[in-house]
């Protein structure tokens, strides 16, 4: 029979196959209302003669204007890369992107998606990913502001998973307080079932079972988060941590609850065997 550590790290391999990044960015969303980038103003060929220019004709663009649509230029070849599932060269175009133009209005959602390509490319790089995140979510008015916090929220538990002892901590604790915002600001988001269940499995493996089971809670008891995909994986977090806490009655009614909702779940094999030692250990205490 595996032990409670062996059942975390079976559920941390189940859970390994998740991401959160962000769906395929499209142009007109990635670029606002304006859509793909403007065409450059029409000329006439040099082989013909110079027409005098028209008081209504088109104004030449500043210097500004003509940095401003090369790096659009640049997000829509980077954009266009990432939808094809081209990382290794998407990454290399939003780093282009951010070097050439450091402070373009869209130099913050380039370094949003600079993080997701960075998770996911065929071997994500967690650090790399944090660093790019947290410097989005220093736009206070980054349009991404959601899926940064929770991307930077998961990368950072994945990070703690891969690391051990004093990192291990750190990146699980500021993956829980990371998260922790993101649903007190974001209660109803998209992303807010993901966050609470990253969140309590960060307070879990912390040791923070109380917290854990109230963040478990929260999403199994939010109707509106029934169809969750993380919906099965917080029922067996809550299951575990009540036995983690010796609390068999709880911990039964909670596998059982499972195995009724989920019977042909990858835990499934697990959570039998874990509900029926709970029921033998009743079985020798009469």
């Amino acid at each position: 029979m595996k032990n409670r550590d062996a059942a975390r790290r079976l559920f941390a391999a189940c859970l390994a196959t998740s991401m959160l990044v962000s769906p395929a960015l499209g142009l007109q969303s990635a670029l606002g209302q304006q859509g793909a980038p403007a065409k450059s103003p029409q000329t006439k060929p040099a082989t013909q003669p110079t027409a005098k220019p028209k008081e209504s004709g088109v104004a030449q663009l500043s210097d500004k204007e003509k940095r401003q649509e090369k790096a659009r230029e640049l997000f829509a070849d980077a954009a266009n890369a990432q939808n094809n599932g081209a990382f290794p060269l998407a990454i290399e175009q939003w780093s282009k992107l951010l070097k050439e133009y450091p402070t373009d209005p869209l130099a913050s959602s380039a370094r949003h998606f600079l993080g997701v390509c960075y998770l996911q490319q065929e071997k994500a790089d967690f650090p790399s990913a944090i660093e790019q995140f947290k410097l989005s979510l220093q736009d206070t008015e980054l349009k991404q502001r959601e899926e940064s916090l929770v991307n930077l929220g998961w990368g950072l538990y994945q990070q703690g998973m891969l690391a051990e002892g004093n990192a291990r901590k750190q990146s699980l604790s500021e993956s829980a307080r990371v998260l922790a915002s993101l649903i007190e600001k974001y209660p109803d988001g998209s992303f807010a079932d993901k966050a609470m269940f990253y969140a309590g499995e960060s307070e879990a493996r912390l040791g923070n079972l109380d917290k854990a089971i109230s963040l478990y809670s929260q999403l199994l008891q939010n109707r509106s988060m029934e169809s969750s995909t993380v919906r099965p994986d917080a029922l067996f977090g809550l299951a575990l941590t009540f036995d983690e806490q010796q609390q068999p009655k709880l911990a039964k009614e909670n596998y059982d609850a499972f195995l009724a909702k989920y019977p042909n779940h990858t835990l499934a094999k697990e959570v039998r065997l874990r509900s029926a030692e709970i029921a033998l250990k009743d079985d020798q205490a009469e």
